[in-house]
């Protein structure tokens, strides 16, 4: 017999007035200690000035994690389905969403892998999926039940101003970016050993650091990055969003429960941008045949954000195997 080993176990919950600036400040010290994944963050640290490059530091998981509010829109007639109606250069929606009833979703900390599987970065029109949603799509005992997703999407202008093809001081980003973590107490010889194919003795690690420090390796990256920002970083963001909204629209046009949610500031004064979350309520055979824009990359995630809105999550009901109160008593001989 083909049972769900499936049971409602948990109610929505209300958060509190401060629960956004805690959970925020706890998620920002936990994915500090995560090993970086994706792009290993680099837009993030390329993407404007200076000061905003240090608010982007914590953006990691999943296509850039929520920035620092600057100042978040309000205006509480903007929905996700009233996007077709607005402008695309900046759209500010907040986070108004409703968890359809009687669906039960996939409990992402079931499969958490402690943040150490990284996707790498998609190709224009490929979707790649974290470990942990590869896992939970691939267990059968999640037949039925449906995911929380945050969907990241790569816009062409992405692609067509790469950070790491970016040329500073007659090296490109990555060029610098390989000297940078040479630097002096970036990288442990060990790591960069691993990281190398394993066949860099001490020796030639100590010289490649020395040329490092000649080349002035961290001031040349940490400059080309704000030079990147400032020529393209601003261009690319916007992109993002434009394109969040776009996907949006095609993808609920689609069938797909689809909102956006969380929509904040980025940046100051003139240079600012609207930054938001895309994400949706999805079965397993719209994770594994997601539709795509061919101009497009797509990362999928679970959706652990503090802005997501709380649903009901199925938990494992116990097996038959489970011991009983008897089984667990000393034997008696």
């Amino acid at each position: 017999m083909n049972s769900n080993p499936y049971k409602s176990a948990m109610e929505q919950v209300e958060f509190d007035k401060n629960f956004e600036a805690k959970a925020a400040d706890i998620m920002a010290k936990s994915v500090q200690k995560k090993k970086m994944g994706f792009f290993a963050c680099k837009l993030a640290f390329c993407a404007v000035g200076a000061a905003a490059c240090i608010a982007l530091a914590v953006f990691v998981v999943p296509f850039f994690f929520k920035p620092p509010v600057t100042k978040v829109a309000d205006d509480p007639s903007m929905t996700a389905s009233a996007v077709s109606d607005t402008s695309l250069s900046e759209t500010s929606i907040p986070a108004e969403t409703t968890v359809p009833e009687n669906r039960l979703f996939v409990d992402p900390l079931l499969y958490d892998q402690g943040g150490m599987g990284g996707m790498g970065v998609p190709v224009q029109g490929e979707v790649l999926m974290s470990a942990e949603l590869r896992a939970a799509v691939d267990d059968p005992a999640n037949e039925g039940l449906w995911f929380n997703v945050m969907i990241g999407v790569l816009p062409p202008e992405q692609y067509e101003n790469s950070c790491d093809e970016f040329v500073y001081n007659g090296r490109t980003m990555a060029e610098w970016e390989e000297l940078y973590i040479l630097v002096p107490g970036i990288y442990s010889y060990s790591r960069y050993n691993e990281e190398h194919g394993g066949n860099i003795t001490e020796e030639e690690w100590l010289t490649r650091q020395e040329e490092a420090v000649n080349l002035h390796a961290q001031e040349n990256y940490d400059a080309g990055k704000t030079e990147y920002g400032d020529k393209l970083g601003m261009l690319v963001f916007k992109a993002q969003e434009n394109y969040r909204i776009s996907e949006c629209e095609r993808l609920k046009a689609q069938g797909y429960d689809m909102f956006i949610y969380g929509s904040q500031i980025l940046g100051e004064g003139e240079n600012t941008c609207t930054q938001s979350s895309l994400a949706g309520y999805l079965s397993i055979d719209q994770i594994n045949n997601f539709s795509i824009n061919p101009a497009c990359g797509y990362a999928l995630e679970f959706d652990e954000s503090a802005g997501a809105a709380p649903v009901l999550y199925a938990v494992p009901a116990p097996s038959d195997s489970t011991p009983t109160e008897q089984d667990l008593l000393p034997s008696v001989s």
